[in-house]
């Protein structure tokens, strides 16, 4: 939607996604004039990321609050419950990124996966897969996959973590002393009207 607008309006500019792992997003800010970044940030990591952005003269806009969740098929029978205990993940198997690009749930999660197989995989749609067909669970941000395809469809469940709380935001990462340009405001603001069209769509649906 991002995209289709901005073409709408400044139709001599080319825009596009680019995607790169989620703690590189700071340097490819600092390297790339006028790139906007989509950053998730686990509260323990906040204060640093936050002077990052002092020492370089970044802004940072909250964009969504989150939390960690457990996707699970709907297939398993702990799907039937409101919630997971961390000693229901022992037996379960785990689909995640590869260990190196993983942030969160190897540092976090990890130890309470005790006796079930790790399958580190190279993308998100690779990871559903998985756990579409009840080979294994996943955590990931919940919010963030409130609407993806899967879970709307039923096949995906996201469950939180009773006693494990991990919340998350995602921030607006970009550069201060681009904002001189008119288009460049525009883009940031597409960006949060974007998001909170797709905030209030989901709460018309948990309604």
């Amino acid at each position: 939607p991002l995209i289709l607008e901005f073409a709408h309006c400044y139709k001599d500019i080319d825009v596009f996604s680019y995607e790169v792992k989620n703690q590189m997003i700071p340097s490819y800010i600092e390297k790339t004039a006028y790139a906007v970044g989509i950053i998730s940030v686990l509260n323990k990591d906040e204060s640093a990321l936050r002077q990052q952005a002092k020492e370089h003269q970044w802004k940072l806009d909250l964009l969504l609050e989150d939390k960690c969740q457990l996707l699970i098929s709907t297939k398993n029978p702990l799907a039937a419950a409101e919630s997971i205990a961390l000693s229901d993940l022992a037996a379960l198997n785990l689909a995640t990124y590869p260990e190196k690009d993983d942030p969160i749930v190897m540092p976090l999660f990890n130890q309470y996966f005790r006796y079930g197989v790790r399958f580190h995989l190279s993308n998100l749609e690779n990871i559903l897969q998985m756990v579409v067909k009840d080979h294994a669970v996943a955590i990931m941000p919940g919010r963030m996959l409130s609407r993806n395809p899967y879970v709307l469809d039923g096949k995906i469940k996201l469950m939180d973590l009773a006693d494990y709380p991990q919340p998350l935001n995602y921030y607006l990462l970009y550069r201060k002393k681009e904002l001189k340009q008119e288009w460049y405001k525009d883009t940031l603001r597409l960006i949060k009207q974007i998001f909170l069209q797709e905030l209030q769509i989901e709460q018309q649906k948990l309604k």
